[in-house]
């Protein structure tokens, strides 16, 4: 055990860092199965910086191997194919949660003391409407959310010049 750095446990059931401690040289625990069915094992280098986030163990060449970052946080990691599945109901929880923001933010157009052009209001209610059908068009489930392909707002909701309000000076 001489120039044991750390003490990795890894959840046998991929893989994955579960927890690092550092290697004090009394009473440790052995390498192998810990009380909760992870795995124990000791690490003989430097740990690099966001090894619990990239790593993973290899039961097969019994050796921690850097991993694919997550393209996104709505990710679980699959030891067979050795990267990251996405987790479809997170992500696309995620997608609605969006998506709310979104049409949050055009709620004013329709307040009963706003009066829109009805080229407008209907520019906005088309955009509304494409904001409720996106989530069924969503194929690509390794793009991070903020990367998709959202439905473009009506110009004069962006428009710095905007004095009916803005969506973005919300935050779009």
């Amino acid at each position: 055990m001489e120039n044991v750095t750390a003490i990795v446990t890894v959840q046998t059931s991929n893989g994955r860092v579960f927890f690092i401690s550092r290697f004090s040289g009394d009473g440790e625990q052995p390498e192998g199965l810990d009380p909760d069915g992870n795995t124990v094992v000791y690490y003989y280098d430097e740990i690099p910086e966001a090894f619990a986030k990239l790593y993973y163990y290899d039961f097969d060449t019994e050796e921690f191997v850097k991993g694919p970052e997550p393209p996104h946080p709505y990710v679980s990691w699959n030891p067979i194919t050795k990267d990251w599945d996405t987790v479809e109901e997170l992500y696309m929880g995620q997608v609605a949660a969006e998506r709310t923001r979104l049409l949050y933010l055009t709620d004013w157009c329709f307040v009963s003391d706003v009066n829109l052009d009805p080229a407008d209001e209907a520019l906005v209610t088309a955009y509304r409407q494409e904001l409720r059908d996106f989530p069924a068009t969503i194929t690509d489930f390794d793009k991070p959310v903020e990367e998709q392909d959202w439905p473009t707002p009506p110009p004069f909701l962006v428009s710095p010049s905007s004095t009916r309000g803005s969506v973005e000076a919300f935050g779009v």
